[in-house]
């Protein structure tokens, strides 16, 4: 968490949202059909800061969505850097953006409200994909729906379960670094990561998803 407040990672938040503003910038010139063209985000640590309501997760040592929901209507809860400023960006283009989250859906109506107080445009049921009840944390199906009418141009995320289902916990580390590399040309182009040291299926990978070693 503490590295999660650093300057660094302030760094690293502004160079991921500028190279994402020039990479639709690029996409929009390249848009010669006149397609609409969509963004898709993952919302907990990509756009919005949950690193206070993680500390004191870990300093309580207990996580639920009453709490989480609590401490999104707080005025605790934050955007990130260059956040509400890329997605406004993107939908004054003429673009779209979606919000893929693996959120409970008793936090749909707090989601929605938060996000529009921190200035996210087209936080609405519409633009907003919860992790409905006995879905999986896969989000893979949220984004073909999306697919289906838009054309994405960008995906923005802190896991690598943001972009595709392509890097299978369970297999460990060194299968989820090859997948990394196979796709090689899509980081920094159409697939924007950002920095979380805090937490993600890079701890689950460790032990390759067997929660008795955790």
């Amino acid at each position: 968490a503490l590295w999660q407040l650093s300057a660094e990672a302030r760094a690293c938040f502004w160079q991921s949202f500028n190279t994402a503003t020039l990479r639709f910038d690029q996409a929009l010139q390249a848009n010669t059909a006149g397609e609409t063209l969509a963004v898709i985000a993952d919302i907990d640590d990509t756009l919005v800061d949950g690193v206070m309501y993680t500390a004191d997760v870990l300093q309580d040592g207990e996580w639920t969505n009453a709490a989480f929901g609590a401490s999104l209507a707080s005025e605790a809860c934050l955007p990130l850097p260059g956040a509400v400023e890329f997605m406004n960006y993107v939908v004054d283009k003429g673009g779209v953006v979606f919000y893929v989250t693996n959120r409970d859906p008793s936090l749909r109506e707090v989601t929605y409200s938060s996000m529009r107080k921190m200035g996210f445009p087209m936080a609405d049921e519409k633009h907003v994909f919860i992790r409905e009840t006995g879905m999986a944390s896969s989000k893979e199906s949220r984004r073909a729906n999306i697919e289906k009418d838009y054309k994405v141009v960008l995906v923005l995320g802190d896991n690598l379960e943001d972009f595709a289902d392509l890097f299978p916990v369970k297999q460990g580390n060194d299968v989820r670094r090859n997948a990394v590399d196979d796709i090689r040309d899509e980081w920094g182009r159409r697939f924007i990561m950002f920095p979380n040291a805090v937490y993600g299926d890079w701890e689950k990978a460790i032990y390759r998803y067997d929660k008795t070693k955790t």
